[in-house]
């Protein structure tokens, strides 16, 4: 009978005790983050512009200190102005979202563009989105091909899977369906969930493929069928 009566007792003990846990973890976690904040602002304000973007990076998020758009926007100005190229990015991204700063395509363009300029891939998908768009300078596909297939060559999967759209299409290129799967290829092995689909689409209709290689006629279809039906 004591048995019964302890159960209840023992199983109310051990949740005091995992809340506890869980609760001292997450004290130890946020006081993790405020200690790195910390360090890292010391860093920065000593001119390390990757201490600059990490700064930046904890007042965008909130994590370790308050979060502030602003003090973001200030610490990524400053990090670009020393070359570097994911604060340009970041700072970009603040100004094509109008995030704690007034909206502007054209800065938005200029900054990504120098990011470009020092090689950083996903710069250069965004520089190539931008032309895609017509967001900050005239809208022109033939050169947002250019930025695509620069970015798509460093790995980018969104550079990729725009690229292969634009062949697909035909939009400032000659239409392409062979370039087209090979760059949905690509960026499906990287996990790119919109390439895969339209990867499955493409070998659906067999198309960018001979007819022999297509899924449609041979075993393959039941996983291509599976491919486009699957949540993505």
């Amino acid at each position: 009978m004591r048995t019964t009566h302890l159960t209840p007792i023992v199983l109310t003990l051990s949740l005091l005790c995992v809340d506890s846990v869980i609760a001292q973890g997450q004290k130890n976690s946020k006081n993790i983050l405020v200690e790195t904040y910390e360090r890292e602002l010391v860093e920065a304000k000593s001119g390390d512009p990757r201490a600059m973007t990490y700064v930046g990076l904890s007042y965008a998020s909130g994590l370790g200190v308050t979060r502030d758009y602003k003090e973001a926007i200030k610490w990524w100005r400053k990090a670009a102005e020393l070359r570097d190229a994911q604060a340009m990015v970041l700072l970009g991204g603040m100004y094509y979202a109008g995030t704690g700063i007034t909206q502007d395509f054209e800065e938005t363009t200029r900054w990504c563009q120098k990011a470009a300029d020092l090689g950083n891939a996903e710069a250069l998908f965004k520089v190539g989105a931008m032309y895609h768009n017509g967001e900050g300078v005239i809208q022109d596909f033939t050169e947002a091909g250019k930025w695509f297939r620069k970015a798509a060559v460093l790995g980018n999967a969104e550079g990729m899977a725009n690229l292969d759209s634009i062949y697909e299409s035909g939009l400032g290129v000659i239409e392409d369906y062979e370039e087209a799967v090979k760059w949905y290829q690509k960026a499906a092995k990287l996990g790119h969930a919109t390439a895969m689909t339209k990867l499955g689409v493409m070998y659906f209709g067999g198309r960018g493929m001979d007819v022999g290689e297509c899924p449609a006629h041979h075993d393959r279809f039941p996983s291509t069928l599976a491919m486009l039906l699957a949540p993505v």
